[in-house]
């Protein structure tokens, strides 16, 4: 029979490790708009993290970031007006968004909190607040990570070893001579000293008892994977730390690193609980037939006569029977048509020959369901954050929904509207004046002024170039470049895009050489064709067109909506180094 846990949801479970989100503050800030009767407070705006850098800027930024935020619930305001948060693909995303989500909560809430817990936190936060001074005395056995290889003594053996030990130690000097004497760790030739060691240092075992041991008092054996210890702490100092709400989310992670392994166990044993309800069943014979017919699909020629397309073979793939079954639910080959068909780039047909790709496919679905099921039965669907997650998750897709249908979905991009354009914006498309120089590059000044005299009275500045120019291009081009743009070659460019034919430039200081020209033909800029600029200006008339629009919508929720603005509110606001 397959396992029935899936490692993507393992995975993904194992990923919130990271810990909840920080809660929006109680002190919202002052209000700095208004729609209707609902307000809208500074950090609805900006996070409360960067209030700082936000009012140190200006009133323009102020008003263009409060603006931007205003318009968008506009948008959202007249979306659920019209009703898109009752769309099918709405819906169908916000099914998806609640699964993800209630795997989230229901791990957080049934593994994480019996880890990361408030008292397990403080523990965390005392001992980090501290580091400790002591000596160890280490007694290996067979089997321990640092007994050499040829080491016979028994565990048993070594935690009696270590207990007559403990007992002839009756202060600090004897247990330096017994370190010296018998302990088998580097640390020896020092008595056993450990120096100091913070929180992390050390395996759970051995620091557990080091932090909560009396200063000069000996402890109990302590087994680690390196073998057996007793332990001194001879002193301890303090760490400066932030605040234990500052570092509360920090703590978590900590923790949740620290147990990692647990944690993916604990992640493990819901997971087989809940198959266990849901009278799961993998069907395998099935899974196996199914990737079978798949690869013979994928193999057959497609000359004569045609195919079927991947989406219909799969379909006639539904009919053979389920691929799983949990409580009264079947899971069939159309869980392969949903990822075969995502709008995003879906599953190419030919992974699904993979049968242990389908089988983690399968698993993972399963799973999925019976989380999420296992969710709402506990009643986690009504907690705070997962509501606040799928108010903030809809309005983000009534926004898309109402731009959409309000602004995408209105741009006329047709030929007809895109020559238009190209008619009335034709500076758009000029081409570059270009010119072509000859020029004569040197390193000596007073040869370049000399040169740039004899240029003036009428010698020819291409036999010039080929005499004197150092520019390695010279021999071949006699001096002469061609297409000369303002914007290449730097301050020559510059200077050429100025020039007529016939000027001849003073010389001009390039680092460590002098340049002097001549310009000898000038192509001065015309309109490129509409067929030679198709690709930028259906994407410049894209832009123009979907800012037309926006203008228009926006100034109709505006009219609608009748928007306050209190910037003044931000005269007093108090800027904070951090939120709580």
């Amino acid at each position: 029979m397959i396992q029935r846990r899936s490692i993507t949801v393992l995975i993904t479970v194992a990923s919130i490790i990271a810990g909840c989100s920080k809660e929006h503050p109680s002190d919202l800030g002052p209000p700095v708009a208004k729609i209707g009767n609902e307000y809208i407070y500074l950090y609805d705006v900006i996070s409360p993290g960067d209030s700082a850098d936000f009012l140190r800027r200006g009133l323009e930024y102020h008003k263009n970031r409060i603006t931007r935020h205003v318009m968008r619930a506009m948008f959202i305001k007249e979306g659920y007006k019209k009703g898109f948060h009752n769309n099918d693909s709405v819906i169908e995303k916000m099914d998806t968004f609640i699964q993800s989500e209630m795997l989230n909560i229901v791990y957080r809430k049934e593994i994480l909190d019996r880890f990361t817990g408030e008292e397990a936190r403080r523990k965390l936060y005392e001992n980090l607040k501290k580091q400790v001074s002591g000596r160890h005395i280490l007694i290996t056995f067979k089997g321990s990570s640092s007994a050499p290889p040829e080491t016979t003594r028994l565990k048993n053996e070594a935690l009696n070893l270590i207990t007559k030990i403990r007992a002839e130690i009756n202060n600090l000097q004897d247990f330096i001579s017994f370190a010296d004497r018998l302990s088998e760790d580097s640390t020896s030739v020092d008595g056993g000293n450990l120096g100091f060691f913070e929180w992390g240092r050390m395996e759970d075992s051995f620091q557990e008892v080091a932090f909560s041991l009396p200063i000069n008092t000996l402890s109990e054996p302590v087994e680690s994977s390196y073998g057996y210890h007793l332990i001194w702490i001879d002193s301890v100092k303090s760490v400066k730390m932030a605040s234990f709400n500052k570092m509360e989310k920090r703590l978590r992670n900590m923790i949740s690193t620290i147990n990692n392994e647990s944690l993916i166990a604990a992640a493990e044993v819901l997971v087989d609980s809940l198959n266990d309800d849901a009278g799961t069943e993998i069907n395998k014979d099935r899974i196996d037939e199914l990737a079978k017919n798949i690869s013979t699909f994928t193999q057959t020629p497609t000359s004569g006569t045609k195919r079927k397309n991947a989406m219909a073979f799969l379909r006639e793939q539904i009919d053979n029977g389920p691929l799983a079954t949990y409580y009264d639910k079947e899971i069939t080959a159309q869980v392969l048509i949903d990822l075969l068909s995502k709008p995003a780039g879906g599953q190419p047909l030919i992974s699904f020959t993979d049968i242990a790709f389908v089988e983690k496919i399968v698993v993972g679905r399963i799973n999925m369901a019976i989380i999420t099921k296992h969710g709402f039965d506990a009643g986690y669907n009504n907690a705070p954050e997962l509501v606040k997650q799928l108010k903030k998750k809809e309005r983000e897709l009534v926004w898309q929904e109402i731009h959409d249908s309000e602004i995408t979905e209105k741009m006329n991009n047709t030929d007809d509207n895109i020559r238009k354009y190209y008619d009335e914006h034709k500076d758009n498309y000029l081409s570059k004046r270009k010119s072509d120089i000859v020029e004569i590059l040197i390193s000596d000044k007073n040869l370049a002024d000399s040169l740039y005299t004899l240029s003036r009275n009428g010698a020819d500045m291409t036999e010039l170039a080929i005499k004197f120019s150092e520019r390695s291009t010279v021999k071949r081009t006699q001096g002469i470049i061609k297409d000369l743009k303002k914007l290449q070659m730097g301050e020559i460019g510059k200077k050429v895009s100025l020039m007529n034919v016939g000027d001849i430039s003073e010389p001009i200081n390039l680092g460590k050489r002098w340049s002097l020209f001549k310009v000898i033909s000038v192509k001065e800029p015309e309109y490129k064709p509409y067929e030679k600029v198709q690709i930028k200006l259906r994407a410049d008339f894209r832009r123009y067109e979907k800012k037309r629009i926006t203008d228009i919508f926006e100034s109709y929720v505006t009219d609608m909506y009748k928007p306050q603005y209190y910037y003044e509110n931000l005269d007093n606001a108090v800027v904070e180094e951090s939120v709580e």
